[in-house]
């Protein structure tokens, strides 16, 4: 990897992404949305690391571990949480240890230019980071336990591929490669839980606001103890804050992508029918903004499509179980309501 040339190339991509994030003219119900200015970003950040360091201190776990892809998402958690434990340190307190984990599965053509860049990111902000391989776990589950030819079902005596054919005729080819991220997500959780346990600490979250609204994560996969980022939007701000902090442009100028090779990376995945390749995730911010806000027509670049049909915006609406898990009430249930 020419650490050097994909500097380059990022400096001029962020150029044209302060040049389009210029061009943003949002106006909501409460007024117009305030992109952020370069002496914002910066206070931002800094608010984000003294919050940081203020948490790591009252919990008082001796390590964080952080899974790094090689995004912008890991690379920026890898970045707040040396600064905050550096800040801890020079004021005194215990050391935070801050612990990378590069975890290849190898799902798409580009895994491994992601884990050279989840290592880069380590080199840079981990105290010390450790590559495991999860392929053959993978392989694992997916041979053995997904199998559905092979899972017995004890009550009928079939196996469950006939319960798939029963209740999931129309099981579309793309969630197949879903299926397989998901298991890989959930492998990383795994491991990053295991050794964060016997490191003394936890891992941390690595989603931002638009994956979060948009359910682009793994229930019980991608999640994590430390969660710092999840209300920035990662086109319309972290960008701009990533930047302020310092971070090489390479880790949030490239195509953010879930690693699962469906589709071209996570916009097109977003955009679905409408994408045209060249959306970004500054896009993908306007529309959940604009739709939240109550717009019928959440999208300026598709200003005839309505929002019961813009893909964005389902996503919203179909995952809002992802955010909000049912659970009954202990007054839904008419017992005694304790004063949690």
């Amino acid at each position: 990897m020419d650490r050097a040339a994909l500097v380059k190339t990022g400096d001029e991509a962020f150029r044209k992404y302060l040049d389009k994030l210029g061009k943003v003219n949002l106006k909501t119900r409460s007024g117009d949305y305030q992109i952020l200015t370069r002496d914002r970003a910066r206070e931002v950040y800094r608010l984000l690391v003294e919050n940081a360091a203020t948490h790591l201190r009252g919990v008082k776990f001796r390590s964080v571990t952080v899974p790094a892809s090689g995004g912008a998402d890991s690379t920026f958690m890898l970045k707040i949480l040396r600064d905050a434990s550096d800040k801890i340190v020079n004021e005194g307190g215990p050391k935070v240890e801050i612990i990378g984990l590069t975890l290849p599965c190898k799902l798409q053509s580009d895994a491994e230019y992601y884990d050279d860049m989840g290592r880069w990111a380590c080199e840079l902000y981990a105290d010390d980071y450790a590559t495991i391989n999860i392929l053959p776990a993978h392989e694992m589950i997916l041979d053995s336990l997904l199998n559905l030819d092979a899972i017995q079902m004890q009550k009928s005596g079939k196996t469950a591929r006939s319960v798939f054919d029963r209740v999931s005729p129309k099981y579309a080819e793309r969630e197949y490669k879903v299926d397989r991220g998901n298991a890989a997500a959930r492998l990383r959780m795994i491991t990053a839980y295991g050794l964060s346990k016997m490191f003394s600490g936890a891992p941390c979250s690595t989603d931002n606001l638009s994956e979060k609204l948009t359910g682009f994560w793994t229930l019980c996969g991608d999640e994590g103890t430390f969660k710092y980022i999840q209300n920035i939007w990662k086109g319309l701000e972290q960008p701009l804050i990533m930047h302020a902090a310092g971070i090489p442009t390479p880790f949030y100028t490239q195509t953010p992508t879930d690693g699962l090779g469906v589709g071209d990376g996570d916009v097109h995945q977003m955009y679905g029918r409408l994408h045209t390749g060249k959306e970004d995730y500054i896009d993908v911010d306007i529309v959940l903004i604009n739709f939240m806000d109550g717009n019928p027509y959440p999208d300026p670049i598709n200003p005839t499509v309505p929002s019961h049909e813009h893909p964005v915006c389902r996503l919203k609406v179909n995952t809002e179980f992802k955010r909000t898990p049912f659970s009954l009430s202990r007054v839904d249930l008419d017992l005694h309501a304790f004063p949690y």
